[in-house]
């Protein structure tokens, strides 16, 4: 959905974090990264493990010239709702990276999906605007 979004107006790459280098983030203007919040390393809240991977592959990057939108889905029902999105706020400060917009934190996507695509699609339609 964002891809598309964005791809009106934009070049869009949608690529799986598996596959993705830090090199392959220094590339673009604009860098999305979502995560669902999950258990990893018996830490709760934390992004999926491919993408943990790729944060921390690409934490001695200084990516002070690049700039990111942060997102994630969660759910309330636990301590740390979107934690996450957090990791990855936290991670962005640590590389000097620059954060666009607010990050967007979405409550049980499926359970209220129509509210929820809504949601993700004016956080698109901002972020396009922004990169106007």
């Amino acid at each position: 959905m964002l891809g598309t979004i964005l791809g009106t107006e934009h070049t869009v790459v949608v690529q799986k974090a598996e596959i993705t280098t830090p090199d392959d983030l220094m590339k673009h203007d604009l860098v999305l990264l979502g995560s669902p919040s999950w258990s990893v390393e018996k830490k709760e809240g934390m992004p999926l493990p491919a993408m943990l991977a790729l944060l921390r592959n690409a934490e001695p990057f200084n990516f002070s010239k690049h700039t990111f939108a942060l997102f994630g889905c969660g759910d309330a029902l636990y301590t740390n709702f979107c934690g996450a999105v957090d990791y990855m706020e936290e991670w962005l400060t640590r590389v000097h990276g620059r954060k666009l917009l607010n990050s967007l934190r979405i409550e049980g996507y499926y359970f209220d999906l129509k509210k929820n695509v809504s949601l993700v699609g004016g956080w698109g339609r901002e972020v396009a605007k922004m990169m106007k």
